[in-house]
């Protein structure tokens, strides 16, 4: 049922051009649905991660299928990569390295939020993904 529950075909998008919407724009969506991506697995990590037990068996059936989390990793890496090739992000930017940061910030705010509550987390979800935008085109 867990693994049911992990998203493994998110549509990320890429840098378009030629688009009505503003690349900025384009990117902050991409933002706003890696973290509600995230959001969903916090919900996931923080069961799986709570018992040894199931957190065993989790590994190991994950060990079987195709995928894990490492390709949700590698997707918004390859969108960051589009981005900085439209020359919205910065070009010296590692999207390797953004797309760890990225995921990493809209986990732990969706945790944050999730043990203490909508509006006691630091920040709205929105909040985050402005916060990311900035770090990402500034």
């Amino acid at each position: 049922m867990i693994l049911e529950s992990v998203p493994r075909d998110m549509p990320l998008g890429a840098a378009s051009t030629g688009s009505a919407t503003e690349p900025a724009e384009e990117l902050a969506g991409m933002l706003g649905r890696v973290y509600e991506h995230e959001r969903r697995m916090a919900a996931v990590a923080v069961t799986v991660l709570a018992d040894e037990k199931l957190h065993a068996r989790f590994r190991e059936i994950l060990s079987r299928v195709p995928g894990g989390p490492e390709d949700f990793t590698r997707a918004v890496a390859s969108a960051l990569r589009s981005y900085a090739d439209a020359g919205v992000v910065g070009s010296t930017l590692d999207p390797d390295a953004a797309a760890a940061f990225v995921q990493g910030r809209c986990f732990h705010h969706a945790v944050l939020d999730r043990l203490h509550g909508p509006g006691d987390a630091p920040g709205a979800p929105a909040a985050v993904v402005d916060e990311l935008l900035a770090f990402l085109t500034g």
